[in-house]
């Protein structure tokens, strides 16, 4: 950059980007020999290999995914560049790894150990940062949590009361049935000799 510029994206692909094309490209010190440019559309993924330098500019109102990759193949190489330029991010990913990557978790404390490097969070400089910043992110989990509670409880008292209303209709519903099977029962047997044979008793029973 020169003076009076800063690494704003339209600074950058109006006056550094062209700039920088024409010194290090083929007419100047040849380190970049061949420039790759392209337009991806949408439904399109572009695969980047590791350490190639590249920028994107978006043409239009653009919603793009990008993902950086990580394996134990490249693992080492990774951890090394995160660890040594990325202060936040290499250590929730290292808290990422103990959780669910035990094997490369190993593989990270053995490079630290190796390397006598000191992560950022245990660094006197950075310490107090990072509790701060753990706070908060336990406030915040414990909002989360709370309302996820608080929701649960909401939704499980509407389904009580659904489930009381129509168990309420139901029974509205036979208590009527009742009623009415009752009362043509009463009708049949009025309309019967008053005799008390066996429908009769059937009849009074079910009454009962």
């Amino acid at each position: 950059m020169k003076k009076g510029e800063d690494d704003e994206a339209i600074q950058y692909f109006d006056k550094i980007l062209p700039r920088l094309k024409q010194i290090e490209g083929a007419q100047g010190t040849n380190r970049l020999p061949v420039i790759i440019e392209g337009v991806q559309y949408p439904g399109e993924t572009i695969f980047v290999p590791g350490n190639w330098w590249h920028g994107v500019q978006n043409l239009d109102l653009t919603i793009a995914i990008t993902q950086n990759f990580c394996n134990k193949g490249n693992f080492e190489k990774v951890w090394f560049r995160t660890r040594k330029g990325r202060k936040k991010l290499s250590v929730n990913f290292l808290a990422q790894l103990k959780a669910h990557e035990p094997e490369l978790y190993a593989k990270a404390i053995e490079m630290n150990q190796r390397d006598h490097f000191i992560m950022w969070d245990k660094r006197e400089k950075y310490a107090a940062k990072f509790a701060k910043k753990k706070r908060a992110d336990q406030q915040d989990e414990a909002v989360v949590n709370e309302g996820e509670e608080m929701k649960a409880e909401e939704e499980s008292s509407a389904d009580t009361i659904s489930s009381s209303s129509s168990e309420s209709s139901s029974s509205s519903s036979s208590s009527s049935d009742s009623s009415s099977s009752s009362s043509d029962e009463e009708s049949s047997s009025s309309s019967r000799d008053h005799g008390r044979d066996s429908s009769d008793l059937d009849s009074q029973g079910s009454d009962r």
